[in-house]
């Protein structure tokens, strides 16, 4: 294995390493968004129920 075959396979490591960070930081933003879309839907619900409480 020369020194030109080792570059490329360091450089194709660093690609792979890469592209799993970029799915892994897509993942964990899409979870963050839908954890806080969750919780802001519960918010809502919550301040629907107690206005409808506090109504009758």
């Amino acid at each position: 294995m020369g020194a030109r075959d080792y570059r490329a396979a360091e450089r194709t490591a660093k690609g792979q390493l890469a592209r799993s960070r970029g799915v892994s930081a897509g993942a964990f933003v899409g979870l963050v968004c839908l954890v806080c879309f969750v919780c802001f839907v519960c918010f809502v619900c919550f301040v629907c129920f107690v206005r409808l409480r506090a109504a009758t």
